[in-house]
């Protein structure tokens, strides 16, 4: 009886030991700091997807993987010198975690064709990042639409890349290819020429021009992105005109709330009529403030901003 009175300590400083490791390890996690993330998009729309994740000192980090990898080519994981690092997926195949071995960089690497889809001529990359991305385009390529207002436009080389904060992206763009010249074939004679002084001219801006064409379809695209970031909010503020003192007491009051209520809620913290609320949520809907989903057979409205 007295030793099993002198086990019970030990058990409990054990438990407690145990208890502080998890407690420690969850807490390493939950503080982990965002990844950086790029998306690099080929002129055949396979996209490279890149992470560069601070460990900051945590024994593990897990990611949410943006599309599915291709198999063929499988995942790159590797630490700041380039060495390789274990990981392993989840079931759904979302989540990647990797073992940090006391690194202080994490780079995930890999290809997915889930991202893009062509539509005519236009590519359009469709993404929900829980992370701020940086989406570079291919050569020539020049963006035509998108949903989300970007942080940042700029050229790597004859790039264009755009970052956006997290959310649910979806950027139309266009390639514009360079035409292909070809010498002409042996045994023929060429065309007869203009006169020299018109020959020497179109020539001479034929060789300036060329050289220079990348860059110039490089700068035509940033105008584009330029003059559809604009375009959005301009769009943006029109919508905030359109917005009466009603509206804006229904978005502070789901704010207030954590983002989203029921309408019966709502109804209540905004001290409106049933069908003048209705009227108004309906409204916010259509411009993309809120969205509206059935819970047990009530609205359920959750803020989009």
């Amino acid at each position: 009886m007295l030793g099993k009175l002198r086990d019970t300590p030990r058990q409990v400083h054990i438990l407690i030991i145990i208890f502080l490791i998890l407690t420690f390890i969850s807490l390493s996690r939950s503080s982990l700091a965002q990844p950086q993330v790029t998306i690099t998009l080929s002129e055949a729309g396979i996209a490279k997807v890149e992470y560069l994740v601070p460990t900051e000192g945590n024994l593990s980090v897990t990611i949410q993987l943006l599309g599915t990898p291709d198999p063929t080519l499988g995942v790159t994981v590797v630490d700041e010198k380039g060495l390789p690092l274990a990981f392993d997926t989840d079931q759904t195949g979302r989540y990647l975690t990797v073992a940090t071995l006391n690194s202080s960089q994490v780079y995930v690497s890999y290809y997915t064709q889930d991202l893009t889809s062509k539509s005519g001529i236009f590519w359009i990359i469709s993404v929900n990042s829980p992370y701020p991305l940086k989406v570079v385009l291919p050569v020539n390529a020049t963006p035509v639409d998108m949903n989300i207002l970007p942080t940042k436009i700029y050229s790597i080389g004859r790039n264009l890349a755009i970052e956006y904060p997290a959310g649910s992206l979806q950027l139309k763009y266009v390639i514009l290819y360079q035409p292909a010249t070809s010498p002409p074939p042996q045994g023929t004679q060429p065309p007869a020429s203009p006169t020299k002084q018109e020959t020497g001219t179109s020539k001479g801006l034929f060789e300036v021009l060329w050289p220079l064409l990348p860059y110039l379809v490089v700068l035509a695209a940033i105008f584009v992105a330029l003059a559809v970031f604009l375009a959005l909010r301009g769009k943006r503020k029109s919508e905030l005109v359109e917005l009466g003192e009603e509206d804006l007491a229904i978005l502070d009051a789901l704010r207030k709330a954590g983002g989203a209520m029921f309408q019966g809620e709502l109804q209540k913290a905004v001290n409106l009529p049933p069908t003048t609320l209705w009227r108004r949520v309906k409204k916010l809907a259509e411009l993309g403030y809120v969205k509206i989903e059935k819970k047990a057979g009530r609205n359920y409205v959750e803020l989009l901003e």
